[in-house]
């Protein structure tokens, strides 16, 4: 049973080495397990333990492109949630409409200014 903790050891150290997360670890030692276990139905491994290691080392490799190409952490809830402060194409274009509308209500206001405040009063 030593032998199996030795090896379960140095698969950790290995994946850790390659960053990857205690979950990860567990998730790809677990899978490659169950692929020696499904290999040895039908063919012979002399060598179990290169066996594992090969296969831990693509299941992390093949894991790591298929996040990359997700374009998503493999890390989940280890990175906080980051908010986007601006704002978003609705609200600068409502903003935008708010200015001209604006914009349009002062300049006719501008003629009312220049008036004596008693031709004001009169209209």
């Amino acid at each position: 049973m030593s032998e199996v903790l030795v090896l379960l050891t140095k698969l950790r150290r290995l994946l850790k080495s390659r960053g990857r997360s205690p979950q990860e670890i567990d998730d790809l030692m677990q899978a490659a397990f169950l692929r020696l276990q499904v290999h040895c139905r039908n063919h012979v491994v002399q060598h179990e333990e290169a066996f594992l290691v090969r296969t831990v080392l693509n299941l992390s490799a093949e894991q790591g492109r298929r996040a990359s190409r997700a374009n998503v952490s493999t890390a989940g809830s280890d990175l906080p949630e980051v908010i986007d402060p601006a704002p978003n194409a609705e609200e600068i274009l409502a903003g935008e409409q708010w200015l001209r509308r604006l914009e349009q209500t002062r300049t006719l206001l501008r003629p009312l200014k220049k008036l004596p405040i008693s031709r004001q009063i009169s209209r």
